[in-house]
Formats: C-alpha cells, sequence, structure tokens
C-alpha cells in the first residue's frame, strides 16, 4: 500500500522500506525482511543462489549502499544455520559480502581469509549432487570460489606495497602481493578459467613491473622470452612473452602477436575453440584505453577511467570509469553513477593521463625533426609531470624515442593493417 512494492515472504511488525536499486514508482520501495524471504526463497529453489542476494530480481541491477551489506551478513547468518553443503554455502555468503565492503577496508581481507579457511574444510564429496569433486577431494566450485578471494587478498595487499616509501618494505609487499596472484593463478588454471587466468597473469606482470627492486631483471628476461617464442610458439611461451612485454609497456607488439594468434588458431583449431575465444577476449580487454586522473595515485584502480572515444574533430572526448574485477566505478571527482561522460581536450590535458603502453600517434608537430614523427604510431612508456611529455617508442623500430606532449598525441583504439 502508499505505493509500496509487497514482496512474498512473513513480514513480522514493521521494516524499514529500502530503496537501493534502480526500480521506481509503485516497484521502488521494498521492505528488507521481504527481500531476505525472497532470497532465502531462491536458496531453496537451488541455481545461482548468490544472485538472489546481490540483485534486484525486478530490475537486476546489484543492491547499493547499506542493503548490499546488510543482504550479505543476512546470506552469511542464513548459511550458518543450513547444514546441507554448509561450508560452501558459507562460503558464498562471505563472498557476497566480500563484494559488498569498501576496497579500502581492512575488512577485506579478514572476510577473504576465512572464505579460504571455509572453503579448505570441503576436503570431501558432498551431499550437494550439483557438485562436481576433483581428484583431491575439493570441488570445482570451491576452487574458482578460492581462487576468487586470492585475488582480493593480492589485490588489497598490492595496494598496500605501491603506497609504501620505503623501497625495501614496497617490495616485500609486492612480492607477497604475488605470491597470492600465483595462487589466484593456479586454481583458476585448474579449473579452467582462462578469463581468470589472463587477469591473473596480468596483476602478476602489473606487480613485478612496480617492484623497485625487479626492473633490472624484467628488462633482461624480455629477450630470452622472446628467443624461446621464436623457437617454439606454443600457447604458453606466448603467455609468458606476452606478460614480459606488457611489464615493459609493448602495446602494439601484444596487440599485433595475439591478432596474429587469433588467425592461426581459427585456422587450426576452429572460431570457437576455447583457446581462440580466449584470445579475442583478451586482445577486447586490452584494446580498452585506460587512462587516470592527474595528481593522483597511477597504480590505485579508483582513479582509472577508460578513453572512450573522440568526438567533434579531436575537440572533445568520451571518458567513462573502469568496469574493474571489483565492481567500483572510481573517479571519486566525478558524482554520478559511473555511465560515460563527454569533456573537452583541453579539461582532458589538466585532469587525465594516459596509462603507460598506450598505442598513440604523433600529430601536429612543427619543427623539421618533430614533422616527421607525424603520422608514426608508438607505445607511452612514461610521463615526466615538470615537463608534462611522454616518452614514446615507436614500432618503426628505425625511429628514436621521443619525448612529445598529449596535444601532438592521439590514442589509437585500433591499429592500422602492416603489410
Amino acid at each position: 500500500e502508499d505505493g509500496t512494492k509487497e514482496w512474498p515472504g512473513d513480514q513480522p511488525g514493521f521494516q524499514e522500506l529500502k530503496r537501493d536499486c534502480s526500480c521506481r514508482g509503485s516497484s521502488g520501495y521494498a521492505h528488507w525482511s521481504c527481500l531476505v524471504q525472497y532470497a532465502a526463497n531462491k536458496v531453496a529453489e537451488g541455481g545461482d543462489i548468490t544472485k538472489a542476494w546481490r540483485e534486484c530480481p525486478l530490475c537486476n541491477q546489484k543492491y547499493n549502499n547499506e542493503l548490499r551489506l546488510d543482504m550479505a551478513d543476512a546470506f552469511i547468518q542464513m548459511a550458518d544455520q543450513i547444514d546441507d553443503c554448509e561450508p560452501f554455502r558459507y562460503a558464498e555468503a562471505l563472498w557476497t559480502k566480500l563484494l559488498a565492503l569498501d576496497l579500502d577496508a581492512e575488512e577485506s581481507k579478514k572476510t577473504a581469509f576465512e572464505m579460504i579457511s571455509m572453503l579448505e574444510k570441503v576436503d570431501e564429496p558432498h551431499k550437494c549432487a550439483s557438485w562436481v569433486t576433483d581428484p583431491y577431494g575439493h570441488s570445482n566450485s570451491a576452487k574458482n570460489l578460492m581462487s576468487l578471494a586470492y585475488e582480493k587478498i593480492g589485490w588489497q595487499v598490492f595496494q598496500e606495497g605501491v603506497r609504501l616509501k620505503d623501497e625495501s618494505e614496497s617490495s616485500a609487499k609486492i612480492q607477497l602481493a604475488i605470491t597470492y596472484y600465483e595462487k589466484y593463478k593456479e586454481l583458476a588454471m585448474f579449473v579452467g578459467n582462462m578469463t581468470h587466468v589472463n587477469d591473473a597473469e596480468t596483476k602478476i606482470a602489473r606487480s613485478k613491473r612496480l617492484d623497485p627492486f625487479n626492473k633490472d631483471e624484467v628488462k633482461q628476461d624480455l629477450p630470452r622470452l622472446r628467443a624461446i617464442y621464436n623457437q617454439d610458439p606454443s600457447p604458453l611461451n606466448f603467455s609468458n612473452l606476452v606478460m614480459a612485454l606488457k611489464l615493459e609497456g609493448h602495446q602494439i607488439e601484444i596487440e599485433r602477436k595475439m591478432a596474429r594468434e587469433i588467425v592461426k588458431n581459427k585456422h587450426l583449431l576452429g572460431p570457437t575453440n576455447p583457446l581462440t575465444m580466449e584470445l579475442e577476449l583478451g586482445l577486447k580487454g586490452l584494446k580498452v584505453r585506460r587512462v587516470n586522473m592527474l595528481g593522483k595515485d597511477t597504480t590505485d584502480d579508483i582513479w582509472a577511467h577508460r578513453l572512450v572515444r573522440y568526438e567533434d574533430h579531436y575537440s572533445s572526448c568520451v571518458i567513462a570509469p573502469m568496469a574493474t574485477a571489483h565492481d567500483f566505478v572510481g573517479g571519486k571527482d566525478y558524482q554520478g553513477d559511473g555511465k560515460e561522460f563527454t569533456i573537452s581536450m583541453d579539461e582532458f590535458l589538466d585532469k587525465f593521463i594516459l596509462s603507460d603502453g598506450t598505442p598513440v600517434m604523433c600529430i601536429g608537430l612543427k619543427s623539421p625533426k618533430g614533422a616527421q614523427l607525424n603520422g608514426k604510431i608508438g607505445d607511452t612508456r612514461s610521463y615526466n609531470k615538470e615537463t608534462q611529455r611522454y616518452e614514446i617508442h615507436f614500432e618503426d623500430k628505425a625511429l628514436k624515442p621521443a619525448s612529445v606532449k598529449m596535444n601532438n598525441l592521439q590514442a589509437m583504439f585500433d591499429l592500422p593493417s602492416i603489410e
């Protein structure tokens, strides 16, 4: 009544009305007890039971604000009272809470470790017929959840490491993060989730690149991995080479190689082969042109945005907050729901910088020496805040690296074909 949406389930006494999704009008409000009862009914029905605790069943948007955490806590309380599949169900409830937490909160790590501890108890075939047990006695579902928990811990530890000023302490934290990311990758490989394997490799590469004690070793390893791949272009050697290239910002070379691998795999394995499809998905992810807010920590995902496209003959551009694995909108200086917004190029130059490894093309250079670089493409390798210039390494190896201002660069969303 009074315009509220009535939900199935018991309603003992008055409950505060909630409105933390996209529903509007008569469907815009619901009693919290009704939402909990609805989600509990979905648990009894089976299927993707965590979705009912995270998303509104009408608009399918994730719950926001305090309701998000309240629903996660209710899920945990319910799981704690269920005997059937209790370890895994409780871990699922913890995962729902983990998604609801502020990623900077220490409770995020605590919840992830509790989740791993619970999943480690799943050491024998269980009552749930939907489980598929592996040779070690753990279910694939449990291992998949465990891998995600390790990813969360790794991300948190990595953020702590890059913020430390002492190089020794920073390196130790980053190496610890890599250990968690390696566990994330190991478990993802075990269950065959290549999307998570690629994500783990990207995070490992990024962590190694930012380890203050590891930079020289990374540079020395790249020629060796290139030689190994040239002798044996196996998927494993290709993956190792791509990881090393990411460390040095060789984005153009990676995209070229991945495009060739996709063509080769389509011919040899077919377009619907999982490896072919994973490579296509990986290339799509690589083509996201990440930018960071100037003056903010460029290693922190909360400041990350993506350059979507240029408009009005390159006088403006469209920016959107990054859609990260952590479901965090980011970009706190811009209020809103995370959708695209348009800014002038002058505003872009004042507020954003391109991420290392962004493919760019030189434009509008006037000096005799600089004019020869117009139309040439290369990767951004670093940004000098004092001179406001990017160091560009060109795809044409006959050209020496150049220091170029952003107003003489144009980000490349697709690379031009080469014969």
